[in-house]
């Protein structure tokens, strides 16, 4: 999740991720002209985007305080088991 396009840090090299990595990119101010995911990482994104990876997988997350909080407390109503949850907060 960014606020904006020019906000996506290392667009190119997540695109080319080796293995089975998918990328969803979700903006939550968006340029008209975008076609991609737009509002923030929900509960209902996460479903939607990770499926059934979300039981199964370990989740990396990396940004800004209260983003990670929403996420892991989403990732959590959605059955991940928190051992399996691994983040870094930032602030600017």
């Amino acid at each position: 999740g960014n606020k904006s396009e020019k906000d996506i840090l290392f667009r190119d090299e997540l695109a080319h991720m080796p293995g089975n990595v998918g990328v969803t990119l979700i903006l939550s101010s968006p340029a008209a002209e975008w076609k991609g995911r737009k509002g923030y990482v929900t509960t209902n994104v996460l479903s939607e985007e990770a499926g059934e990876l979300v039981d199964k997988a370990d989740i990396f997350l990396c940004g800004p305080p209260v983003m990670t909080d929403k996420v892991i407390e989403s990732l959590k109503e959605l059955g991940v088991n928190g051992c399996r949850i691994h983040y870094e907060r930032f602030t600017i």
